[in-house]
């Protein structure tokens, strides 16, 4: 973030308000604009007029506002729904973050409790089981495209489809529902394999789909 900055050892003359963002400053370094920064890190660098800046100190506090910026990203970014880490990563990517700053984040919100890729993984389980009508086969791989740890991945799926009987009848229900759905589809094989392939979508196991349709046919 400081690569193209053209930094200068100096003495602060002026730190203003910026008009524009009341949380940020601009700091003056010879009468010259040097940076912009969080008005926060006036007190962690103990800035003031007068004191004087070597070029590291500066690229230092460069650093540490870009951390600011991506941290306060990533908390407007998780205000919308829980995100895994992976999500907040490939978020401040697209804001041209640099690596050490983004690892930085994700570091603080885990330690914070805002980012938990247990608690993620757990919550969109449950939600796509219960509410979506999903699978442990679906689920688990949408989990891993977000990028979710395995470790994560492995528990939620462990413990949301624990209950061979209830996911059962889970997909049961999914596949009544399509069954109905194909009432004018005469060719009783078509019908099974469209009922088949579907329930294999959605994620549930080829035997359980299996005996579902076999279900399905003998009822009829």
């Amino acid at each position: 973030m400081t690569d193209n900055m053209d930094l200068r050892p100096g003495s602060i003359t002026s730190i203003r308000a910026q008009s524009q963002s009341p949380d940020r400053v601009s700091v003056y370094i010879d009468d010259a604009f040097a940076f912009g920064m969080h008005r926060d890190l006036l007190l962690e660098f103990d800035l003031a007029k007068g004191t004087e800046l070597t070029v590291d100190k500066q690229q230092e506090i460069v650093r540490r506002d870009a951390f600011f910026k991506a941290r306060a990203a990533a908390v407007r970014y998780l205000s919308y729904r829980d995100r895994s880490a992976a999500e907040i990563r490939r978020r401040l990517e697209r804001g041209e973050y640099g690596a050490h700053v983004i690892e930085d984040v994700v570091h603080d919100l885990e330690e914070k409790n805002l980012v938990d890729d247990h608690r993620f993984a757990l919550t969109y389980a449950e939600g796509r089981f219960h509410s979506g009508g999903y699978g442990p086969v679906r689920v688990r791989s949408d989990l891993m495209k977000k990028g979710v740890k395995t470790e994560a991945v492995d528990a939620a799926v462990s413990t949301v489809f624990s209950e061979r009987d209830e996911v059962l009848g889970r997909a049961r229900e999914m596949g009544v529902k399509r069954w109905g759905q194909l009432e004018r589809e005469d060719d009783p094989l078509r019908k099974k394999k469209k009922v088949y392939d579907y329930l294999a979508r959605r994620g549930f196991p080829f035997d359980m789909a299996r005996r579902i349709v076999n279900e399905l046919q003998d009822d009829t």
